[in-house]
């Protein structure tokens, strides 16, 4: 037992640093990457009604956020690079914020064949999150038909390419804050938000209705 929790510790450590190396060569050429963006918002855009089904099997639809903000994020659990990348940083957002029970973190699958209870698990175990003791991180899954629904409300494109070893799976990278009230307050088409706009989006999210 003890073995495989320092296996762990070792898995996550090395990811933490794979990540944080990623963000320092971004940053590290400005040219390149630019200033982080953002995407303005209509005010009076509401995120979609949505029936889905979180990790545990429970029916989790839009009405589940009532009075808590939330950070969604379009992914999937088997992705090995990216999708571990947007995890990681939003649990050190969570950290930095103090944890507030108000917000919930909320990934929606674009794979939803093969994102089941046990692949998810896996994702979060990655960085020590244990949705069953934290529920604010939530791993939303569903009939297909849904999730295309909700893919193109949120003009989310998604490749997938059959590979010898399963399917790569390339998709539009968004990440939105939506307050109490289901408004879309920001959009970040990166993962790499810009720390200020992502601040003043929680403020306005987490404000009372």
């Amino acid at each position: 037992m003890q073995s495989r929790d320092r296996r762990r510790a070792a898995g996550v450590l090395l990811l933490s640093a794979l990540l944080t190396t990623v963000s320092w060569l971004w940053s590290s050429y400005p040219a390149m990457a630019g200033e982080p963006p953002s995407r303005d918002v209509e005010s009076h855009r509401y995120f979609s009604e949505f029936a889905l089904n979180n990790w545990s099997g429970d029916e989790f639809t839009l009405d589940s956020l009532r009075d808590a903000a939330a950070i969604i994020v379009f992914t999937y659990a088997k992705c090995v690079f990216g999708c571990p990348m947007i995890t990681f940083y939003l649990k050190n957002l969570d950290q930095e914020l103090g944890h507030p029970e108000d917000l919930r973190f909320v990934h929606i699958s674009v794979n939803p064949q093969l994102d089941n209870a046990q692949e998810i698990q896996k994702h979060f175990l990655q960085f020590e999150i244990d949705p069953t003791k934290d529920p604010r991180w939530v791993f939303l899954n569903g009939p297909e038909d849904r999730i295309e629904a909700l893919l193109a409300d949120n003009d989310i494109t998604v490749k997938k390419t059959p590979m010898k070893d399963g399917v790569l799976i390339d998709h539009t990278i968004l990440v939105q804050v939506v307050g109490r009230d289901s408004r879309i307050v920001a959009e970040f088409p990166t993962y790499l938000w810009d720390e200020e706009r992502m601040a003043d989006a929680l403020q306005a999210a987490l404000e009372p209705r």
